[in-house]
């Protein structure tokens, strides 16, 4: 099948994606009564990964709002503007915000597709949020042990598995249950190892192990073509020709 062209969505469009992305940050900043500092953390981690799956990172105008909101994002973290805190969900240089938002600014930078980092949008929130609560089950004989433990940082089963459940289901195409399963054993291994640069290294050992199964003279400006259409605007989804 040929390839199409790609779709160029119009300002309103990025205007409404922005505004729901907005939307988000604004109630999970002022919701701090029902909404814990570490689940509005995960929400707005999976959200503006949910936000960035939207935009095609071959358009210039998708990039430039990238380098916009992730240049404010890092001001504000770094607080290098006067009188704009961080995020109650976040803290004073953040490490594990900054390097999300490096890595997001230089995909679009590369101008890669986008599709490729999905499992750093949901795999790493997954992980956190199901294991925290099957961890809070323990009292109902829920099994959640713990099986890497380093300092103050403890990666359970269940989070674990969740991570790799995520990052398999999440691995750009084209990659058999197989593939899918080892690469999301590698990932959750990546996280839990990771540290505060956990995103880091689950980024590496998922765009590593699409190179490799890509084959001998693939590059980074290869994997996962894709481009988006008016059918699939709304949840973007890696097409190949």
């Amino acid at each position: 099948m040929g390839a199409q062209e790609a779709w160029h969505p119009g300002a309103l469009w990025y205007v409404s994606v922005i505004a729901t992305e907005a939307v988000l940050l604004t109630f999970l900043e002022k919701t701090g009564r029902c909404i814990t500092d570490f689940q509005a953390r995960k929400m707005a981690h999976a959200g503006t990964g949910l936000m960035l799956l939207q935009f095609n990172s071959e358009l210039l105008e998708a990039r430039t709002i990238v380098y916009v909101i992730g240049c404010g994002s890092l001001a504000v973290t770094w607080e290098l503007l006067p009188g704009l805190r961080p995020f109650r969900f976040g803290k004073p240089r953040d490490i594990g915000m900054t390097v999300y938002s490096l890595v997001a600014m230089l995909w679009f930078w590369m101008q890669l597709p986008i599709m490729v980092l999905a499992p750093m949008f949901f795999a790493d929130p997954a992980g956190a949020i199901f294991g925290k609560w099957l961890t809070s089950k323990k009292d109902q004989g829920v099994w959640n042990p713990v099986w890497w433990r380093a300092g103050s940082a403890m990666k359970t089963v269940g989070g674990s598995a969740a991570v790799m459940f995520f990052t398999a289901m999440t691995f750009a195409s084209p990659a058999t249950t197989l593939q899918r399963i080892l690469v999301g054993f590698l990932a959750a291994m990546a996280e839990a190892i990771g540290g505060a640069y956990d995103n880091l290294l689950l980024v590496i050992v998922v765009v590593g192990s699409r190179l490799l199964l890509d084959g001998p003279g693939s590059d980074l400006f290869s994997i996962g073509g894709w481009s988006p259409t008016p059918a699939n605007s709304v949840f973007l989804m890696p097409r190949y020709s």
